[in-house]
């Protein structure tokens, strides 16, 4: 199969597995509404997951095909571009106050990214380290979800179970099909991208980590780059900030515990890995979470230094996958 051809499905990949997310979440919600879940519940469930669908199926798909430093540097990789690129973004273009109350979620992910760089000494994921991603996930999900029932008991959620009643007009045959055809177009477009990924670098002569570390890594990112954007519009940059800690923590807890969990013998982590790119994820993760702990709000410099810190990160890849591995 020709490089071109490859770089057409590739694209068409990638299109699937968005627009399956966006099928396959609109069906679950409503699967959820019609059971009478409260809407908070549901946004602290489903919705959240549905950012890093594309991650969580590319990553899932790669490690059972044995691909995993395409696994590891999608999920990684996007955690980066999430952080560095979308909420730098954000930030640069509004700089906004914090409430405190969800300040769990900035603790997890501190500790979770830290324990990933700790995991490095011994220069791979083994299984012990990727359960103990996925405990950290299920107290992750389980305190989202006290949190969100202590929100609705609160404010009772009253607009947003308004604005939901449309979400139900949607009838079960249409809500089958939808949920149906959304699985399917996931799972065909996350073979798809995986396969084509791995054909385009062997065309190119660059790693499978390289174009996990960034097409792919952007590419799934796409739904949390949306979602940022669209708030920005909106001047609803709390939720999109709210969106990406939450991503970044099922990319780092769910997506990289299950990539451990199905590479039984443990993941190899690259020198590029343990050298380059955990730091650069660390050195991002405390650029934007810091300001947010101890003066719980953004600034326009931390947006600028982020984004400008997405810049030298793909520079250094890309000079690195030119010179065949800076790192390696």
């Amino acid at each position: 199969m020709s490089l071109p051809l490859n770089i057409i499905l590739f694209i068409v990949g990638l299109i699937l597995i968005v627009k399956g997310g966006d099928y396959f979440v609109t069906a679950s919600v409503n699967i959820a509404k019609k059971s009478k879940i409260p809407s908070v519940i549901i946004g602290a469930t489903i919705v959240s997951f549905a950012t890093v669908l594309p991650e969580f199926i590319v990553s899932t798909v790669a490690s059972i095909q044995g691909v995993f430093d395409l696994a590891i540097g999608n999920a990684v990789g996007s955690m980066i571009a999430n952080t560095a690129l979308i909420c730098g973004l954000s930030i640069a273009f509004m700089p906004i106050g914090i409430n405190r109350g969800s300040v769990y979620k900035y603790l997890i992910l501190i500790v979770g990214v830290l324990f990933l760089a700790i995991s490095g000494i011994n220069r791979q994921l083994d299984l012990f380290e990727a359960i103990v991603l996925l405990i950290v996930f299920i107290i992750f999900f389980v305190l989202s979800i006290v949190d969100a029932i202590k929100q609705m008991k609160i404010s009772r959620f009253q607009k947003e179970e308004k604005n939901d009643e449309k979400t139900c007009q949607i009838s079960i045959f249409w809500t089958i099909i939808y949920f149906i055809v959304g699985a399917s177009a996931i799972a065909f477009g996350a073979m798809t991208l995986v396969n084509t990924a791995t054909n385009i670098s062997k065309f190119i002569g660059i790693s499978d980590e390289f174009i996990g570390l960034t097409i792919v890594a952007l590419g799934t990112s796409l739904p949390e780059l949306t979602t940022t954007l669209i708030a920005i519009r909106k001047k609803e940059c709390a939720l999109g900030y709210g969106n990406i800690v939450g991503a970044n923590i099922l990319n780092l807890t769910l997506i990289l515990g299950v990539t451990g969990l199905i590479a039984k013998g443990g993941v190899p982590f690259s020198n590029e890995t343990l050298f380059f790119t955990i730091p650069m994820l660390l050195v991002c993760i405390f650029l934007f979470l810091l300001p947010l702990l101890f003066k719980s709000k953004t600034y326009r410099w931390q947006g600028i230094g982020l984004l400008a810190l997405y810049v030298v990160y793909v520079t250094i890849l890309i000079i690195s996958a030119s010179l065949d591995g800076i790192f390696g």
